[in-house]
């Protein structure tokens, strides 16, 4: 069992995104990856996919997920499920990260 600190792990620059990966297969996690993310007011990811499911847990604010050539309004409570290979993009709609 590893134990990391989370206030120890580097952060990535991204445009109006804060993100930090809590564990991944260099902390022995052979099947999965888990992120942190805060988007900022006006914020987006860019439009992407994955090659594995992603499940964004969102704890604070309010966006929209466009997928399927649909725009899915979200807001804290919520849980965005995605399979592989989806392209979306998560948009922050609201006046918080």
């Amino acid at each position: 069992m590893y134990v990391t600190r989370h206030q120890d792990l580097p952060r990535a620059a991204l445009p109006g995104i804060e993100h930090v990966t809590l564990a991944c297969a260099d902390d022995g996690a052979r099947h999965l990856s888990v992120w942190r993310q805060s988007i900022a007011p006006g914020g987006a990811t860019p439009p992407h996919s994955h090659d594995c499911e992603e499940v964004v847990v969102v704890e604070s604010g309010r966006g929209e997920l466009h997928v399927d050539g649909r725009i899915v309004p979200f807001e804290a409570g919520s849980t965005l499920t995605l399979p592989p290979g989806l392209p979306h993009q998560i948009l922050n709609t609201g006046d918080a990260p």
